[in-house]
């Protein structure tokens, strides 16, 4: 289940080789391609969202920090100030790679179990 609907985004805006289901087996559960970024969800836009987020927050910031005689810019720069934004960024990245990891995994479980079955 892909809430921003990740795999619609990819088909309408890259240029993706189409290839076929592993099976009949895989095509039943829904898996009617070996295209790694339809199953994928929604990694690569919330990666997007990530990084959009630590900019932003720098642009924020060094706004901010020019209007500082303002004490309302003095406080939303202290809201968006982040000494080291980078290793927040490096780190929120491993963890959504992480995550994504382990939906794959247990999704992947979950079709072999499934094709056993069968």
């Amino acid at each position: 289940m892909d809430i921003m609907q990740g795999e619609d985004l990819y088909g309408d805006n890259m240029d993706l080789k189409e290839t076929t289901p592993v099976s009949e087996q895989f095509e039943a559960f829904g898996v009617d391609t070996k295209t790694f970024m339809f199953h994928s969800g929604s990694y690569y836009l919330i990666q997007a969202g990530i990084i959009l987020y630590y900019i932003v927050l720098a642009i924020i910031n060094k706004v901010a920090a020019r209007k500082a005689h303002l004490e309302r810019a003095r406080k939303i720069g202290m809201w968006a100030y982040q000494p080291n934004w980078g290793s927040l960024l490096v780190i929120a990245t491993k963890k959504l790679y992480l995550e994504s990891y382990f939906d794959l995994a247990l999704c992947s479980i979950l079709n072999l179990v499934g094709l056993l079955e069968v």
